[in-house]
């Protein structure tokens, strides 16, 4: 199975939607997007929490959902194993062509 990661607990603002304290992302490396989601299958996570972002697509979990996916098999990431990850999904990212700018005056 493709690794599944979590990153590092952090604090997190309160919102109507997220009432907990603390927070972390369960995500994958790019190409493996099927196993993160069977893997959320497992933790009960619904579908409709996944962030597709285009930054790294990722779902949000609680404390315990975290200590949960590491107990299930999830990698625990440090902030420099992360920013690899991150680095990975963004370089699969098109680039954009910088064209010239004309700015005239109207």
């Amino acid at each position: 199975m493709p690794d599944i990661y979590v990153d590092r607990l952090r604090d997190t603002p309160r919102s109507k939607r997220w009432t907990h304290e603390k927070g972390a992302h369960l995500f994958t490396t790019p190409g493996n997007l099927g196993d993160l989601h069977q893997f959320a299958v497992r933790l009960r996570l619904k579908h409709s929490w996944f962030q597709a972002n285009k930054t790294m697509p990722h779902y949000d979990l609680s404390e315990g959902k975290r200590a949960e996916a590491v107990r299930l098999g999830a990698v625990e990431l440090d902030v420099m194993q992360t920013k690899d990850v991150f680095r990975k999904w963004h370089e699969r990212r098109p680039k954009r062509k910088r064209g010239r700018r004309c700015l005239t005056r109207g």
